[in-house]
């Protein structure tokens, strides 16, 4: 991992530069450090560890940049409101939010259902696409995704909090669903991803890159997902065509075989309900004739004796 690596040798410099200077690295320089690394987590949120990895590693502000362009592209689409976006901790910071780069995104029906505690498949879907949608981007462009850790944790909690909670298993299977569907999404609209991306790096504000993507898919003659839906209907027969029928002139052994079976059904039913009207028929007969019975025997005389 580059910043394993990157915090190792760095550790390894300052240990030698230490010892280099005569004082002992672990009474000096290493609680120093540690106590740095704490403050800049604690207090900042990372931003300096953050602004070394952008020194070091040029193309992680790229990285960063295509991550977030991923979650603001598909939460566009999908229709949940982008309150904004920060492209480092320290943009954050600025905007009083603690912590790493992000956008910020709202689902209002999701949040409706979960206070009814009725949450709806396709509200989850929706919700899980966009957290996936970073690593999705990077794993489009670098085959292989190196952020994402916190939207994986936000995609967990999500699901293990939702009643009755999800298993691991069907947790992965939604993470791992999610994920391909991010990746068709933003391949269907690489060209708006890809202006959102440039539009990012040169500083564009929220509201120039929603506009970024309007006039980009306004330059689409037809979105992607109206193609999926046109080509998957040019293959049904219209209804009125007078060259075939949409019901077949002869039926097939499946649906003879059908149609035995229930006209099968059909027959018991009807026997018994006809068995069932005769031994109605035959227990109101025995009523009838033990109601008579009783009527005609004589009632038994009383008795009494007197001393």
């Amino acid at each position: 991992v580059p910043w394993t690596a990157l915090g190792l040798a760095f550790c390894a410099v300052e240990y030698g530069a230490a010892q280099q200077l005569g004082y002992d690295p672990m009474s000096s320089v290493v609680p120093l450090t540690a106590l740095a690394v704490i403050l800049d987590r604690v207090v900042l949120s990372g931003a300096v560890w953050e602004s070394v990895q952008r020194v070091v590693f040029p193309k992680y502000t790229r990285k960063v940049i295509q991550h977030e362009a991923g979650h603001f592209l598909l939460a566009y689409l999908l229709g949940c409101p982008i309150q904004g976006f920060f492209l480092s901790a320290w943009d954050a910071s600025k905007a009083g939010i603690r912590g790493q780069a992000g956008t910020v995104f709202f689902d209002n029906d999701l949040s409706s259902q979960l206070k009814a505690n009725k949450v709806t498949r396709t509200a989850i879907d929706r919700y899980t696409i966009v957290l996936m949608a970073g690593i999705a981007a990077e794993a489009l462009t670098y085959e292989q995704a190196e952020g994402g850790a916190s939207d994986e944790s936000a995609l967990v909690n999500f699901l293990v909090g939702l009643s009755p909670p999800w298993d691991q298993e069907r947790v992965f299977n939604q993470a791992r669903w999610s994920v391909t569907q991010a990746v068709l999404l933003i391949r269907e609209n690489q060209g708006p991803y890809d202006k959102l991306v440039d539009a990012m790096a040169k500083g564009a504000s929220l509201g120039a890159c929603v506009q970024v993507i309007e006039e980009s898919l306004a330059t689409v003659s037809e979105l992607a997902v109206t193609t999926r839906i046109r080509e998957r209907g040019s293959d049904v027969t219209p209804a009125n065509s007078a060259k075939t029928d949409l019901m077949p002139t002869m039926p097939s052994a499946a649906l003879l075989e059908i149609d035995a079976r229930m006209e099968a059904k059909q027959m018991e039913l009807e026997a018994i309900q006809k068995r069932q009207d005769e031994l109605q028929t035959q227990i109101k007969e025995l009523d009838r004739t033990a109601s008579s019975s009783s009527a005609s025997s004589p009632s038994p005389s009383s008795s009494s004796s007197s001393s």
